[in-house]
């Protein structure tokens, strides 16, 4: 019987040393990973593009447009579509002398508003041209888009 109550003697006490050993081991073993975790690299900015900057950009193989980005957030870059066509990528450009048009025109036309996702815009290759103010009348087609929760073309 002593044999059997020091087997049990030492099972009580070696467990609550060990229950005691253990939550100091796992103490000291958190505080050193929270002193040595490795933190996570800073992500990129997903939104380069700015309101208000002028991009030239790839409208098919033969010709070159320009669009003006009205807004950007993480899921898309929203810009403006002028019906200008060009040859060879134009170097500078002002929207004043940049017109949207109408579906009638026999020269092609514009579009307001064009949320694409970001992959989906730097697929048209934009080379910035210059930046100007976006005016609250620009920003008609993208307000509508935010009312009414529109989608995003990839």
């Amino acid at each position: 019987m002593p044999r059997t109550l020091w087997l049990i003697i030492v099972v009580v006490v070696g467990t609550a040393v060990g229950r005691y050993a253990g939550a100091l081991l796992s103490r000291a073993f958190a505080a050193t990973g929270r002193l040595f975790r490795r933190r996570p690299a800073p992500r990129p900015n997903p939104t380069p593009w700015l309101p208000g900057q002028i991009y030239s950009v790839r409208r098919d193989p033969l010709s070159f447009g320009l669009v003006k980005v009205l807004a950007a957030d993480s899921d898309a870059v929203h810009v403006r579509l002028y019906k200008h066509t060009f040859p060879v990528r134009p170097e500078v450009g002002s929207t004043a002398l940049l017109a949207l048009g109408t579906l009638n025109d026999a020269d092609g036309f514009g579009i307001g508003h064009v949320p694409l996702a970001h992959d989906a815009f730097q697929a048209w290759e934009p080379v910035l041209v210059r930046a100007e103010t976006v005016s609250d009348d620009e920003l008609e087609g993208y307000n509508i888009w935010l009312e009414h929760h529109g989608g995003v073309f990839r």
